[in-house]
This record gives C-alpha cells, sequence and structure tokens, in this order.
C-alpha cells in the first residue's frame, strides 16, 4: 500500500501534469532523462547511498522555482527509495514518477580497421561504411533492437558513444577526407564518436622493402591522421565527453599522444596505436636515407606523464582501456612481438637516440599491464588482428574486435561490440553483433564467450603465460607457483569472496615467481618465427626447449652464445620459457 494515495493521484492527473519537476542535490546535480516506461530516470553518481534523499541534501523544483519539501507527498527528504524502483510524489495535485539510480546506463559501440576504400583484405568500401553508420545510428529503433542478457530497468540500447580503434582509411597520402565521410551520420546524429590512429595511420620506421616511413611525405601523413583524431574529439566534446586529458613527454617532438577522457561517469584511456609510441623529430628528405633520417626517442616520458595522472582518486574511477595493438593474437602468422617492437616484416627498426626502461616487447606488455590493474573494473579492447579474440595477459582480460569489412559468420560484417556500461561500476556485459544488415535488419553475431570470475581469468593467465614455460623455469619458482594453483584449484564455487582471495593470491605467486625467475629470464633468447619454423637465437649458452601451447615437447636445444637454431613446425602457437610464437601457414 505504499504511497498509494500518490498513485491513485499520479493516474488521476497523468494528462495534465505538464509541469516539470526536477531534484537537486549538495554538492552534485544528477543527469536526468526519460524511461521507456514513461518515468524520469534520476541518476547519481556511481557508489552514492541513494536509500535516504534527505541525506543527500535534496531540494525540489518544480518549472524552476523552489517548493516546499513537506509540500510534496510523500515528502522526498523521508522517503526510503530503492535503486531502480519508481517513487511517485504529488505536489499541486500533480504527480510525477522518478526512477532513482547510483550511476547512469549507456551502451557503446566499439570498431576497429575500417581501411576505408584502402586495396586490401578486410577494407570497407565508403558507401558500405556509410551503411554501417547509418545502422549504428538507427540502434534501438525500429527492427535494429539488440539486448543484453540482464536489461536494466527502462533501459533500451542506444548508440550512447562510439569508438573506432584506428586503420582509419590508406597507408600514405592521407587527406582524412573519407574517413571523415563515411563516419559523418554520427556527427550529424550528435552521437559522440571518438577514433585513435592504428599502425596504418601513421607511418611506420620501415616501409616493407626498406624505404624509410617519416620522409617528407610521411612527416605530412603523420600530422593528417593525428588532425583527424583531434579534430572528432572536439565534435565530441559537444556531446557529452568531458575532462579530456593528453599524454606526451613535454619535449614538443613530433608524438601520437594518447589521451583519456570521461564518459558519463566512466574513464577511458586511448593509447593510440599503443602507448609505447616512440617520438621523433626531424624526417628523411629521400625514403633511401641517403639525405636524412627521423631521430626517435624512448617512449618513457609519455609512460611517465600517464603514472603521474593515475592517483588514487582517479584509479577509483571505472574504467576502459583501448589501444590498437593487442596484448596477445594468433592471427596467421604475425606476433605482437614485432608489433610491439616497432619491427617491419623483414625485422628493421630505427633504434632509439636514448635509453628506454621497457627495451622488449614483453617489459612494455606488463609495464601497461600493472598500470591497467591500478585502475577500477578495468578492461582492455584492442584491434589489428581482424579477428574476435577474447584474451587474459597477466591478469588483463584483452578482447579484439574484427575490421568492419572482415566477412563473419552468414556472409555479414561491421563486426562490433556492444558494451553496456555505468557509471561507477564500468562494463557489466559484452556482445558481440554485425552492423551490417540492409533495410533495418539488426543481426547477433556469434556470442561473446561466457564471461569469466576473477579467480578463472587467474588460472586461464596461468595456463597460457606460465605453464607451458615450468620446464625451463627456476625450480624454487615453478614449486611456488604450483602450490598456489593447487590452491587455488581449491576455492569453493559459488564462493565469490574465496575466488577473489585465491584470485589475489594467484597472481601475488606469478609475481613472487617472475622475480625469482628473473636471473633466468634475463638471459632468454631472441625467438621468432619464419615460413615454416622457430628460429632461437641464444644470448648466452644453455637449454632451451621449444613447447607447444598444450606443454608438449618439440624440440630441446643446447645452444652457445650467440648460437641461431631452426627448428621446423606445424603452423600453430609455440611457447620459448616464457615467450609465445605464431607460427602460420605462410
Amino acid at each position: 500500500m505504499k504511497h498509494t494515495l500518490a498513485l491513485a493521484l499520479a493516474f488521476l492527473f497523468a494528462s495534465v501534469a505538464t509541469a516539470q519537476m526536477t531534484f537537486h542535490f549538495d554538492g552534485f546535480e544528477p543527469t536526468v532523462r526519460p524511461m521507456t516506461d514513461s518515468a524520469r530516470l534520476v541518476a547519481l553518481p556511481g557508489g552514492t547511498n541513494i536509500a535516504s534523499l534527505g541525506a543527500l541534501g535534496v531540494s525540489v523544483k518544480v518549472d524552476g522555482v523552489d517548493v516546499p519539501l513537506e509540500d510534496i507527498r510523500p515528502n522526498p527528504a523521508t522517503t526510503l527509495v530503492e535503486d531502480g524502483s519508481i517513487e511517485t510524489f504529488v505536489y499541486a495535485d500533480r504527480a510525477y514518477s522518478f526512477r532513482f539510480t547510483a550511476g547512469d546506463y549507456f551502451t557503446a559501440v566499439v570498431l576497429s580497421d575500417p581501411h576505408i576504400d584502402q586495396d586490401r583484405a578486410g577494407s570497407t568500401a565508403s558507401a558500405d561504411m556509410v551503411r554501417y553508420v547509418n545502422n549504428i545510428v538507427q540502434l534501438g529503433k525500429q527492427n535494429f533492437s539488440p539486448r543484453f542478457s540482464t536489461m536494466p530497468y527502462g533501459f533500451k540500447v542506444e548508440p550512447d558513444l562510439v569508438l573506432c580503434l584506428g586503420d582509419m582509411d590508406k597507408d600514405s597520402e592521407k587527406t582524412g577526407d573519407a574517413f571523415r565521410a563515411a563516419f559523418q551520420g554520427l556527427n550529424d546524429a550528435h552521437i559522440p564518436f571518438v577514433t585513435i590512429v592504428g599502425n596504418h595511420d601513421l607511418v611506420p620506421d620501415y616501409w616493407e622493402g626498406g624505404d624509410l616511413g617519416v620522409t617528407v611525405s610521411g612527416y605530412s601523413d603523420n600530422q593528417v591522421a593525428l588532425r583527424v583524431v583531434t579534430d572528432q574529439l572536439d565534435s565530441a566534446r559537444q556531446y557529452g565527453l568531458g575532462e579530456v586529458r593528453f599524454f606526451d613527454d613535454g619535449t614538443g617532438h613530433q608524438q601520437a599522444r594518447p589521451f583519456s577522457f570521461d564518459f558519463r561517469g566512466v574513464r577511458f584511456y586511448m593509447g593510440q596505436t599503443y602507448w609505447f609510441q616512440k617520438p621523433y623529430s626531424g624526417r628523411a628528405l629521400v625514403s633511401s636515407g641517403a639525405l636524412g633520417c627521423a631521430t626517435y626517442y624512448a617512449p618513457d616520458g609519455v609512460i611517465a606523464d600517464l603514472e603521474t595522472f593515475l592517483t588514487d582518486s582517479i584509479c577509483n574511477v571505472a574504467s576502459v582501456w583501448m589501444q590498437h595493438y593487442p596484448f596477445v593474437a594468433t592471427d596467421g602468422g604475425s606476433t605482437t612481438e614485432r608489433w610491439w617492437s616497432d619491427w617491419s616484416g623483414e625485422g628493421r627498426f630505427v633504434p632509439i637516440d636514448d635509453e628506454t626502461q621497457w627495451p622488449t616487447h614483453t617489459d612494455k606488455k606488463n609495464k601497461l599491464a600493472s598500470l591497467i590493474k591500478r585502475t577500477r573494473g578495468a578492461i582492455h579492447f584492442s584491434g589489428h588482428t581482424h579477428q574476435w579474440g577474447d584474451y587474459t595477459y597477466d591478469g588483463v582480460r584483452d578482447l579484439t574486435v574484427p575490421a568492419t569489412g572482415t566477412a563473419l559468420a552468414g556472409n555479414k560484417a561491421c563486426g562490433a561490440y556492444l558494451l553496456l556500461c555505468r557509471a561507477g561500476v564500468g562494463v557489466q556485459e559484452v556482445v558481440r553483433v554485425s552492423l551490417s544488415g540492409n533495410g533495418g535488419t539488426y543481426v547477433d553475431a556469434a556470442p561473446s564467450a561466457p564471461s569469466q570470475t576473477t579467480l578463472e581469468r587467474a588460472l586461464a593467465d596461468f595456463q597460457r603465460r606460465y605453464a607451458p614455460g615450468l620446464a625451463d623455469m627456476h625450480a624454487d619458482a615453478r614449486a611456488l607457483l604450483l602450490n598456489a594453483v593447487a590452491t587455488a584449484a581449491e576455492a569453493k564455487d559459488g564462493d565469490p569472496a574465496g575466488h577473489a582471495a585465491a584470485a589475489t593470491a594467484l597472481r601475488n605467486a606469478f609475481t613472487a615467481a617472475t622475480a625469482i625467475d628473473a636471473p633466468r629470464a634475463a638471459t632468454a633468447p631472441r625467438v621468432w618465427a619464419e615460413a615454416g619454423s622457430i628460429v632461437v637465437a641464444a644470448t648466452s649458452a644453455g637449454l632451451h626447449t621449444v613447447h607447444t601451447a598444450e606443454g608438449r615437447t618439440v624440440a630441446t636445444l643446447r645452444l652457445a652464445a650467440g648460437e641461431t637454431r631452426r627448428v621446423s613446425v606445424a603452423p600453430g602457437l609455440y611457447v620459448v620459457g616464457a615467450q609465445k610464437i605464431v607460427v602460420g601457414n605462410d
């Protein structure tokens, strides 16, 4: 019988309640928007205890004029509310219905690698991308009505935020015009759209064949690509994007300037191609390098700027991390080592002119993972591989999204992730979709992998990162890991607290074992894949074992310092020590 009189009056006066009642609170203003059930949502900051509005210093206005709380039935200051429940208030014989919640929900669309009008596999023609963008705009309208497994009260999936993870268009001779035109529909619909650059947007150290990337024209191409990013950020700021922060080393060198922004109580970290992109100065006058070459520098200043930003208060904000390069990938022969080391396919790169704390791809990944794990509820998204993927690296979940032009099951395209996000919480659910349907047809793509518990992810990380290399590991480190895994495996089902504690203990064991194993790891060989084989180059004398991903020994090599050995293998994922190598069919 709660608020019986108020509910009766709500029906009686529904047709005449044209006045506007608004709620205000000490220290903040809530987000207010209409819901599909005719109530108005009043979203308070995530984590707010909303049980007592009076304790939050509530005040009420009707048509912009303050009204005494005691004249409203029931009195908002003494009303106990539940998160998401409808509360109806009556003032001057008019009824107003509201839902109060701590943290508003929103939908983000994540896509990648459109390669607009580029002549390569997975590229998307301008006309097709315009159609896909229109389908994004139509989300939640007509037949475009995707659903999450748990739909919040009165919530409708709409394109609140759209993100593109790089490789926007052609490699060189850029204008950015084709990309801008293809996505203009989002700006026209006032939907905030954010893009970052990928490896096809910024020129490499070396092109395949040996030509230098940062020539006069390459320098110009980089400026065009980065201008597309900043121009689109400026546009998105008009539609709800806030608190944008760029990161650089403060030197004035040319650099990608990764950035972060807030959207509805969730902080997004956008790493461009990857957070460790090298700043540079100068340029080559000709591609052969006969007349100069760009000077490259360590990205340490950029990472230091990011660390300065990651204060305790910022880290307590729900977060989503994105960059073009993934942590882990099996994409038919390429390796993340090459991508994270700025190597061309032929192994060429321009060395930095100074020193870095993170010289290897593993150093860089571990550093980024440690920063990501400092932030609340973090999850990572990436592109580049043109494939769906769901991986865990050092406790960080990394989901890869296919290129918009990649053919999916049923001859569909424009695979994307839909994210159900909530202020103060972050990403609550991830759904895979195809956005290429014609005539307003919305099509679900293959469902995403079932979500994992924290403990399941930690155990999966052990299987991928440590288990195949146990034979090569220091005995004390190996024993520590195996004991931690055995203890974690005993955590009881249905015990979230026990799972979390076991996952924490397991990750602590990872850290301790890595420290114990560090002297051995420092002498790890350099390993890379070539056609149908793995090449192992020893940095010091010792025994090196090649395993399959399942742990089967393929070869045991006793090498002298500086010795190189080639092992013929079938296509697949292999492990040498703690290094993963993908061998493709070519």
